[in-house]
């Protein structure tokens, strides 16, 4: 006889009913009223449990006991995940003093820790930078008189960045170095370029500081050059070698931008240089240039 889910309510109901069945009832010993009354077999000693049975048993047991619990758990995890990648998603766009502008914050230490090559911890560097100068720029940008403070910490945090990042470059090993290096070199002109573009809407007690960045970006620039001529030296590999010629390229642009007539020699010169390999020296004579004309740029 094979009960199903609701022959088994009705059949507890009725014993619970029953007052013959009270609280020291004992099932085995009075198996036969128990049979008679719920018209079940009384005897009992021909039935055995195959394996079909008790897979099917301990498939429920588990499904019921733990799956529930697992699931409920499961869920909770999911929900603060969403809930965590939402308000992330939400601070991206938040500026200094907007509430979710320290999980911002948060989130870019938290990309800092997980990064696992020196790469892509000197490509985060400079992006987060490049974000710095892109919130120094909307709040510059809203004219608000309230945000003045925060404009002026705004372009701290930029300054601090960019020290930090020269700072390294003495002190990081030499692949660490390099890699920051590399990376200083693809963004230093944008930093520049930011602050530079940026300096007429800005207040005029924030103008001191953004001198101050502009002067640190360029030494921080002219250090990343030395760490990538050193790498080069150090070792004349093919990535160290196209780097150092893409940061010739652009350094080569500028002078040639300021150049006077009697600086063509020069220029010249610092070509040859480059093409012989010989890239400290190549540098050096585009600096001269620069620092002759610095009071015109």
């Amino acid at each position: 006889m094979k009960l199903h889910d609701a022959d088994i309510k009705q059949l507890f109901a009725k014993v619970k009913e029953d007052k013959n069945f009270h609280q020291n009832f004992d099932t085995q010993k009075s198996w036969k009223q128990v049979a008679q009354y719920c018209g079940l077999p009384q005897n009992t000693s021909g039935l055995k449990h195959t394996w079909r049975d008790w897979v099917e048993f301990y498939i429920w047991d588990f499904t019921h006991v733990m799956l529930v619990p697992v699931g409920a758990v499961a869920f909770s995890i999911l929900l603060f995940v969403g809930s965590w990648f939402g308000i992330a998603n939400a601070s991206l766009g938040t500026l200094p003093g907007d509430q979710l502008y320290s999980v911002k914050l948060g989130m870019e230490r938290a990309q800092m820790a997980l990064a696992t090559s020196s790469a892509q911890k000197a490509q985060l560097r400079t992006e987060f930078t490049s974000r710095r100068l892109e919130e120094m720029v909307a709040l510059a940008a809203s004219g608000k008189q309230s945000d003045t403070s925060q404009l002026a910490s705004a372009v701290d945090r930029v300054k601090q960045d960019v020290s930090d990042m020269k700072a390294d470059l003495s002190n990081e090993t030499t692949s660490q170095a390099t890699e920051l290096a590399k990376a200083v070199g693809r963004k230093a002109d944008v930093y520049t370029s930011t602050m530079t573009s940026s300096a007429s809407s800005l207040p005029s007690d924030v103008q001191k500081q953004v001198t101050e960045v502009k002067s640190i970006i360029t030494e921080t620039k002219n250090q990343a050059v030395d760490v990538m001529i050193t790498a080069h030296e150090q070792a004349m590999t093919s990535e160290n070698t196209h780097e150092l010629e893409l940061t010739f390229q652009k350094a080569f642009v500028h002078a040639s931008l300021i150049a006077s007539k009697e600086d063509q020699s020069k220029l010249a010169q610092a070509t040859a240089l480059q093409k012989q390999g010989v890239y400290r020296r190549a540098f050096q004579v585009l600096k001269e240039i620069e620092l002759l004309h610095a009071d015109t740029e």
